[in-house]
């Protein structure tokens, strides 16, 4: 529907079978994963191995051990999300290893 109905150029999802249906339309495909202990984490990459997208979105943004360490390990780029507050808090995910960040306050889409 998204790819027929809108001028969309991409999705973003937490669920990998509609990243994968995505990625055949050829679409841009992001994974948002909420990393919400270690175990979601440690499962990332067999998650996203099923139907690997563009990019894999990592919240909140402000986990700059786990940004840094998954941005070695995933074969694909990071975004950090959620919870960014402050200039600060970019610089930090971006230096950890996070290719961008997404961010709902409109103070940080121009820094």
């Amino acid at each position: 529907f998204i790819r027929s109905q809108t001028e969309a150029d991409g999705i973003i999802s937490t669920r990998p079978h509609l990243i994968r249906r995505g990625r055949e339309l050829g679409m841009l495909t992001v994974l948002r994963v909420f990393a919400i202990d270690s175990k979601a984490v440690s499962n990332l990459g067999k998650e996203a191995g099923i139907g690997m997208p563009d990019l894999i979105e990592v919240l909140p943004g402000t986990i700059y051990k786990v940004i840094a360490r998954l941005s070695r390990e995933l074969p694909v780029p990071l975004i950090a999300g959620g919870l960014l507050a402050d200039k600060a808090d970019v610089t930090a995910a971006l230096s950890a290893g996070a290719l961008c960040i997404s961010a709902s306050d409109p103070e940080l889409w121009d820094l």
